[in-house]
Order: structure tokens, then C-alpha cells, then sequence
């Protein structure tokens, strides 16, 4: 990017082993880091990610990929799965 921060876009999926069809499959594009030494705006780093999430989606969509756009951590995933099915806390996870 111009600024010269560099961002990720990551793909995860995830399901559980004593429930196989539970499964939360996921995009998520983040800031890892800056390979600059100049001070920049902050706000740029903020433009530059909005830029990036517009065409991260418009490409997702375009495949008929992007379903939600949601903050849903793995642990929110974890703690619906166990309260959709309590008997996971007996799961023997070893």
C-alpha cells in the first residue's frame, strides 16, 4: 500500500471434532505491520483498510462467497456450539 503498512487476509475454518457439521468458516483481512520509517497519518492506515475490506467483499460477493459481515471470534463459536449442544463440556477433548 502506499503508506508501505502491509495487511493479511486470512481464511479459517474450523469445526469441532465431536460435532463435524458444526463449522465456522471465515474471512478475516487485518494490519500486521508497517515497513515504513516515515510518520504517517493514522487515518491513512484506517483508509487504507476500508479500501481494502470494499474490495475484499466486492470480490467475495462477486463469488458468491460473503454471506455475514460480523466481528465472530472462534471463542464466540466455541461458547454458541456448547450452548447449542451442552453435552460438549463432557466431550473427552484428550
Amino acid at each position: 500500500m502506499r503508506t508501505g503498512h502491509v495487511y493479511g487476509i486470512f481464511f479459517d475454518r474450523c469445526s469441532l471434532l465431536a460435532v463435524p457439521e458444526m463449522v465456522l468458516a471465515q474471512c478475516e483481512m487485518g494490519y500486521r505491520r508497517s515497513r515504513s520509517i516515515l510518520d504517517h497519518d493514522p487515518n491513512d492506515m484506517l483508509r487504507e483498510m476500508e479500501h481494502i475490506n470494499s474490495w475484499l467483499l466486492s470480490y467475495l460477493t462477486a463469488r458468491g462467497l460473503a454471506q455475514e459481515i460480523a466481528f465472530y471470534s472462534k471463542r464466540t463459536f466455541l461458547r454458541d456450539a456448547v450452548a447449542a449442544d451442552p453435552r460438549l463440556l463432557e466431550w473427552n477433548w484428550l
